[in-house]
């Protein structure tokens, strides 16, 4: 058939086939060779992913939001989101009496956060008023044997303070004061005198009542000026600053940190409310030797019946000491075991037993002593657990409780004491040293970590745990006691030499030492006394030498009397004193020594 003669269709049905296999080879390549069949659409990020795009793209979004989270820049600018009191209208309701309500408050019928965010004014600050300083500063001093600490670090510690040295022979002043409670919370109620300010919510401070630390510091005088020196702030006793407030986690109330993340900051604001009377009343360390009694524990500072309770309590204590020194001694001497004595009790020669059983008698003296603190108000008395109630038993009809929150708070805070009583230890003091104290406390801060905080205050408020209170006025001059008393006790004029008794504290108790000098020679030297097993070395010099030596003194009861008279040289203070027989003999301080001697 002639080219001509073909219609248009027979013409060109070639080039079509070969246009629409061309078209269909291109779709092929498209979709299933440059492109994806399984691409999938993601609505929440706008976008159509292939599978292994999605993962990516996922955890990108994923990261992003976590940075949108942790920026401290608040994603609405400057504007201020006031959510409303939901919490406190909860409550309100829940203590209204059952009445019918016709409409809702308008807090319910508002939703929680607008659509259109306005930006309200300027926020006013806090006033937050300086603590009040501690009053009615009261101290006492002693001395005392330290019990071995559980731990090497408590002992490191306490090794800094005292010295290494077996017995663990001390000396401690303790200081007491009052923080005025009430005072404190009429600052945090007194209304700012600037307009600019604004006063702390009560229901802030409220529960946050509590002293977290009690601040000891002190200045030393110095003996031949009189001048005082340097204030110096004194650390906590070991054991009494460490808290563990989540496992094997240990915090300080005195170390104020930033950073906190909410369940610490959480736990340390329930820690210093389980522990606030250690806090303001930390405990005395354990002795062996001796016993502690709060500065304001003096019998003219307690009320007849409970002073002779005291008394009595202080001195079955000290006899059960004495009891357990003895025995300890006497085993030490008969080969160190209980079953080297004959019999379950050994006999003094002023006729006293002393039973031979030492877990009991220091059983016995943990529980007088646990029993003395709980009169004195130191340590809580252990609460026996409330039996359970009788499940079977008919409930009956329940009465509504119709008291209201504010109700309950007011009676919290009509509870509260006027005054806390707190103290603090030093056993850092040194033989001779006078000393004076003043003390600060801290308490919980009421704008810690409240985030309603201004942005002007965030930095010195919010993270701040504790504020700190002025300092107390000085105590008067403490004058601690002398480690080494020596008195005249005897003078030989034919060998020109004399007789020096010298007192010192070993164990706990008062130990003497008579030397027989004569002009030149030191007052005292090292000794040894028994102790455990073996001897221990004991420095029993009062750092003085004898420079002259005078056995016709006059004396003070006429011309024609006469007494031995030493003059030495007192290293302490470079300078020459002098002393007779005549006034060594009945000096009050060699009786009372005298009196409260024990034999080593």
């Amino acid at each position: 058939m002639r080219l001509k003669n073909l219609n248009l269709f027979e013409k060109y049905i070639e080039k079509a086939v070969l246009a629409l296999a061309s078209l269909f080879t291109l779709v092929v390549l498209w979709f299933f060779v440059l492109g994806s069949p399984h691409a999938v659409e993601i609505k929440a990020l706008h976008k159509t992913l292939k599978p292994g795009e999605i993962e990516i793209a996922v955890r990108q979004e994923a990261n992003d939001l976590e940075k949108r989270i942790a920026s401290e820049q608040s994603p609405f600018g400057d504007a201020v989101i006031e959510v409303p009191p939901y919490t406190d209208e909860f409550r309100d309701r829940l203590t209204r009496p059952l009445v019918p309500i016709d409409q809702l408050a308008s807090i319910f019928n508002q939703p929680g956060l607008q659509m259109k965010v306005s930006v309200p004014p300027k926020r006013r600050l806090f006033n937050v008023p300086q603590p009040p300083a501690p009053i009615a500063l009261k101290w006492d001093t002693g001395f005392g044997v330290l019990a071995e600490p559980q731990d090497k670090a408590t002992i490191s510690g306490f090794e800094k303070l005292i010295g290494n040295k077996i017995p663990r022979d001390f000396r401690w002043v303790s200081v007491s004061s009052e923080f005025d409670l009430k005072r404190w919370q009429n600052f945090l109620r007194k209304k700012p005198k600037s307009s600019k300010q604004q006063q702390i919510p009560p229901q802030w401070w409220r529960p946050r009542l509590i002293v977290t630390d009690v601040i000891l510091q002190r200045q030393l005088q110095d003996a031949t000026t009189g001048k005082w020196g340097e204030i110096q702030t004194l650390s906590p006793l070991p054991g009494t600053d460490r808290f563990e407030y989540m496992p094997s986690r240990w915090f300080s109330f005195r170390a104020q940190r930033k950073n906190w993340a909410p369940p610490e900051a959480e736990a340390a604001l329930q820690l210093a409310e389980m522990e606030r009377n250690r806090l303001s009343r930390p405990l005395f360390p354990e002795l062996i030797e001796g016993l502690w009694l709060p500065p304001d524990a003096a019998a003219a500072n307690l009320s007849p019946r409970i002073g002779e309770q005291v008394r009595d309590f202080t001195q079955q204590i000290q006899a059960v000491q004495m009891q357990l020194k003895e025995l300890r001694q006497k085993m030490s001497d008969a080969g160190g075991t209980t079953s080297a004595l004959t019999t379950s009790a050994t006999e003094e020669s002023d006729g006293r037993a002393i039973p031979m059983d030492i877990p009991g008698l220091e059983a016995k003296r943990k529980k007088l002593l646990d029993d003395l603190y709980v009169l004195l108000g130191i340590i809580e008395p252990l609460e026996e657990p409330a039996p359970s109630e009788n499940m079977t038993k008919p409930f009956g009809r329940r009465r509504r409780n119709v008291v209201t929150i504010e109700d309950s708070q007011k009676k919290e805070e009509a509870a509260l004491p006027d005054t806390i009583r707190v103290w603090q230890h030093d056993i850092s003091v040194q033989d001779g040293q006078s000393v004076r104290y003043r003390m600060m406390v801290s308490v919980l801060n009421p704008l810690f970590f409240k985030s309603q905080v201004p942005k002007e205050q965030q930095e010195e408020y919010f993270e701040k745990l504790t504020l700190t209170s002025a300092p107390s006025d000085w105590t008067e001059p403490v004058q601690i006691l002398n480690e080494h008393h020596f008195f005249l006790s005897r003078a030989n004029k034919q060998s020109k030499a004399i007789t020096i008794e010298v007192y010192c504290i070993f164990n706990g108790q008062w130990q003497k030492r008579e030397f027989d000098l004569k002009a030149g020679d030191p007052i005292g030297s090292v000794v040894q006394f028994a102790h455990g097993d073996g001897q221990t070395n004991v420095n029993m010099n009062v750092g003085g030498v004898v420079v002259d030596i005078d056995f016709d003194a006059p004396s003070i009861q006429g011309s024609s009397e006469k007494t031995p008279r030493i003059i030495y040289f007192d290293g302490k203070t470079n300078s020459l004193q002098q002393r007779t027989l005549e006034q060594d003999t009945d000096d009050p301080k060699r009786v009372e020594l005298q009196k409260n001697l024990r034999a080593s």
